[in-house]
């Protein structure tokens, strides 16, 4: 410090930073100007303080130095500088604060892959078919049918058959099924269950044909086709006689797609045998029926033309 010139210097110590600053203008002569001064004096602070150098250039104007050496030096001025507004914290920081990486949310995803997603979404939703849940509900309907120890009647074991074949056909005709052994099985269990409703309903048909006819005076349940009125028991039960026989037809059709849908199945083909066992028997017991009837109406008349 010898070798500086003489004047007026003011010393001042803020914490860690030792500066000076120099009232007399420079005037050159002493081959270094008063910026040069500040950079020796620049190695004065604490070296633990680094500056980043992500932010410096290899070569600096005159005012990009001048801000740099305001920065880590502050003059002694009059008034003391403002303090800097706090950050915004809805504003963005900038690459030079966080020189590491910025906080930002994931980034959205292109057309293509929302699309491709879209995509995706769609084949799964139509590749989820209820035909299980259908297999199974219409399982426990038969099952609890058949299961019922009460009297059955025409009409509730009608409908129940119906339900259940229309079940059955659309499980059948659902694309996404055909290869699904578990559809298949419950299936062919559905089969086996229908064929004990169906015979029920042939047994309680040919009970009715069995009992004595009642005359037009006790009266009796009267069926109606629109405006026609079927009065006779005779055409009553000739009504009766095609519905049971005509669902009969729909449940040996329905057998035999099974049987064609499931292949060379052992497991899936048993209870289908069982069913066909069942449907011969209750066309042996129509047939049995028929002649019943005949054989009775035959006596019945026998008298009148004696």
């Amino acid at each position: 410090m010898a070798s500086l010139k003489t004047g007026d210097f003011t010393w001042q110590e803020l914490s860690k930073d030792m500066s000076y600053f120099d009232n007399v203008d420079d005037s050159g002569d002493d081959g270094a100007s008063s910026q040069e001064t500040q950079l020796e004096d620049f190695d004065m602070n604490d070296p633990a303080e680094t500056i980043d150098d992500s932010s410096s250039t290899p070569c600096l104007s005159s005012s990009s130095l001048d801000m740099l050496l305001d920065e880590n030096f502050p003059t002694n001025t009059s008034a003391p500088l403002p303090n800097p507004p706090p950050p915004n914290k809805s504003q963005q920081p900038s690459r030079k604060q966080t020189p590491v990486a910025y906080k930002m949310s994931a980034p959205a995803p292109s057309p293509l892959t929302a699309l491709l997603e879209t995509a995706e979404n769609n084949y799964k939703k139509k590749s989820e078919c209820r035909c299980l849940r259908l297999a199974a509900h219409l399982l426990e309907q038969l099952g609890n049918e058949g299961a019922n120890t009460e009297q059955p009647t025409m009409d509730g074991l009608l409908n129940c058959c119906r339900e259940a074949i229309k079940g059955c056909d659309s499980i059948l005709s659902c694309t996404l099924c055909k290869s699904r052994s578990e559809s298949m099985m419950l299936l062919a269990m559905a089969g086996q269950y229908l064929s004990n409703i169906c015979e029920k309903t042939v047994r309680c048909y040919v009970d009715v044909q069995q009992q004595p006819q009642p005359t037009n005076a006790d009266g009796g349940v009267a069926m109606w086709f629109r405006s026609y009125k079927i009065e006779s028991a005779s055409e009553r039960n000739q009504v009766l006689r095609c519905l049971v026989t005509g669902q009969l037809t729909e449940f040996c059709q329905l057998i035999s797609k099974i049987k064609a849908r499931v292949g060379t199945r052992k497991a899936h083909l048993a209870p289908l045998l069982g069913a066909e066992r069942k449907i011969q028997c209750m066309r042996t017991m129509l047939m049995q029926c028929e002649s019943y009837r005949g054989s009775r109406s035959n006596s019945s008349d026998s008298p009148s033309l004696a």
